[in-house]
C-alpha cells in the first residue's frame, strides 16, 4: 500500500522553468488513464514578472492540458525564515498536520481512484530542501499506517 500511495504523490517546482517546461514536466507523471491534480502549496508570491505562475494564469494553462489545479496556500511553508532547516521542517510540520487543508488533501488522496495523481508544487528547485517534500512525507504517513499507529 505504500509503494501504491507514494506513487500517486509527486511533486515539481516552478524555479527557473516555462510555464510550458513546467506543465511537460507535471505531464509526465500522467499517462492513459491517469488524471493529474496539481497542489500548489506555495505560500508567497514568488511568480516572475511576466505572470506566468500566478494562481489563476496557471490554472488556466493546466486545465487547457486536462490537468486538474488547486491552490492551497494554508499549504505554504510560512516557516521558510526559520534560523535552519531543520526548524523550519520541525516548525512547518506541527502546523501543517493541524490544518483543514492538510485533512482535507488526505481525505481526497484516499478517496480518489488509483489512477490519480497528486502534484505538489512549489517554488523551490532541486536539490535546494523544499516543503513539498515533507508535505508528501507526511501525507504518506497520514495514509499508510505504520507500527506507530498500531494499538
Amino acid at each position: 500500500m505504500h509503494d501504491t500511495i507514494a506513487s500517486r504523490i509527486v511533486t515539481e517546482y516552478t524555479n527557473g522553468r516555462t510555464l510550458q517546461a513546467f506543465i511537460d514536466a507535471v505531464k509526465t507523471h500522467g499517462g492513459p488513464g491517469k488524471k493529474v491534480l496539481v497542489v500548489d502549496v506555495r505560500f508567497g508570491t514568488r511568480y516572475p514578472l511576466d505572470g506566468r505562475f500566478y494562481p489563476g494564469k496557471l490554472e488556466v494553462a493546466l486545465r487547457d492540458e486536462n490537468i486538474g489545479y488547486r491552490y492551497v496556500k494554508e499549504l505554504g511553508n510560512k516557516y521558510k525564515n526559520a534560523r535552519t532547516i531543520e526548524e523550519s521542517k520541525m516548525l512547518y510540520l506541527e502546523y501543517v498536520v493541524t490544518t483543514k487543508s492538510f485533512a482535507d488533501l488526505v481525505v481526497m488522496i484516499r478517496d480518489a481512484g488509483d489512477d490519480d495523481v497528486f502534484c505538489l508544487a512549489c517554488y523551490c528547485q532541486p536539490p535546494r530542501p523544499c516543503h513539498r517534500f515533507w508535505l508528501r512525507d507526511a501525507i504518506i504517513r497520514a495514509l499508510v499506517p505504520g507500527p506507530s499507529r498500531m494499538a
